[in-house]
């Protein structure tokens, strides 16, 4: 090493190049909240098929009274289209309409199918698939597809994670030889794309909706129905961004424990007045 150049010299070209860790993003605690709006909607799509498939099973309700859901689903998806009319061609409508006579069409065929395969299944077993599918697909979703731009031109490459799809359909064909089931994760992103507010209050009114409904069953599921929507929208952000915080002070103080080590760091030498 010449002479007059410390041991521990790094060049400034060198430098540059490297990512800092040490570049924190403000966070604010409103815009948290909207952002965790999407678990919250795919919290309420499962949430409404499984009290749907109890009250069905209850005979609380008329199969009619579904009926008229599915018209409504008809019509948020006539809306879907009206919204992105500008965007939207007839060779992205014929692939939507064969995707959904599909999907219809493979539910309409399983279900006499799966009925005698499973009827020898306890309702046990079979809840416990679903529980089992359904957690897996809460977890292999995509949460930041509605942030992406809607393909109209071939919707079905709009799916984020097809191993979650597939999970959520395969519970729902475990329960479809009871219940029809469909969702619409679609709209929420082509609504989000057309107005975030009313994809926010799309929110509030679905988990208004849904705490209706699991009352009429449970009073304890309705309060954990609230829990968990509160935990998730409200709670769940503030601890991220206390975490968030604490680790930005202790990053700008070089806390060793709160900050990663390894060997893409630079070099820490220790300055000693004297050598015993």
């Amino acid at each position: 090493m010449p002479d007059g150049i410390a041991d521990n010299y790094v060049d400034d070209y060198f430098l540059k190049g490297l990512v800092h860790k040490n570049s924190f993003p403000d966070l604010s605690y409103p815009s948290m909240i909207r952002e965790t709006l999407e678990i919250i909607h795919v919290i309420n799509t499962l949430t409404c098929f499984l009290v749907s498939f109890q009250l069905l099973l209850d005979n609380d309700y008329e199969i009619e009274t579904f009926l008229v859901v599915t018209i409504a689903c008809i019509f948020f998806y006539s809306t879907f289209i009206w919204i992105n009319k500008a965007k939207y061609s007839f060779y992205g409508m014929i692939n939507d309409l064969k995707t959904g006579v599909f999907l219809a069409g493979t539910l309409l065929f399983l279900t006499p199918v799966l009925k005698s395969l499973t009827v020898a299944y306890s309702t046990d077993t079979i809840i416990l698939l679903v529980v089992i599918f359904v957690i897996l697909h809460l977890i292999l979703y995509d949460y930041s597809m509605v942030k992406k731009p809607l393909l109209l031109e071939n919707i079905t490459q709009s799916i984020g994670s097809p191993t979650s799809l597939n999970a959520v359909f395969f519970a729902a064909i475990l329960l479809a030889s009871r219940l029809l089931f469909g969702f619409y994760p679609l709209f929420r992103q082509g609504l989000r794309n057309y107005s975030q507010t009313i994809c926010d209050i799309l929110s509030v009114v679905t988990s208004v909706i849904n705490l209706f409904m699991v009352l009429h069953i449970s009073g304890s599921f309705a309060l954990f129905y609230v829990f968990l929507v509160v935990f998730v929208s409200l709670i769940s952000p503030w601890i991220f961004i206390y975490a968030y915080q604490f680790k930005k002070q202790n990053s700008a103080n070089l806390n060793l424990y709160s900050d990663i080590q390894g060997p893409w760091d630079l070099p820490k030498v220790m300055q000693y007045t004297s050598i015993e």
